[in-house]
């Protein structure tokens, strides 16, 4: 079971985006994201999922 321990400041640092558009990746589905405590939990699996997916995208595909 993957533990959900980082949040959207943490994981726009880790990809070297803005928060905004770490948000925009979960609504989008791009990046898999539980709510506790009324706020986003992401795991470290699901980061390693989203950055082997869009490995090779440019910021205009990420976009679509």
């Amino acid at each position: 079971m993957d533990k959900y321990n980082l949040t959207v400041d943490d994981v726009a640092a880790l990809l070297k985006v803005s928060p905004r558009t770490v948000r925009k990746y979960i609504h989008s589905g791009q990046i898999k994201a539980i709510v506790l405590g009324g706020r986003y939990r992401i795991s470290l699996t699901a980061i390693a999922d989203f950055k082997k997916k869009h490995a090779s995208k440019t910021k205009e595909e990420l976009y679509e």
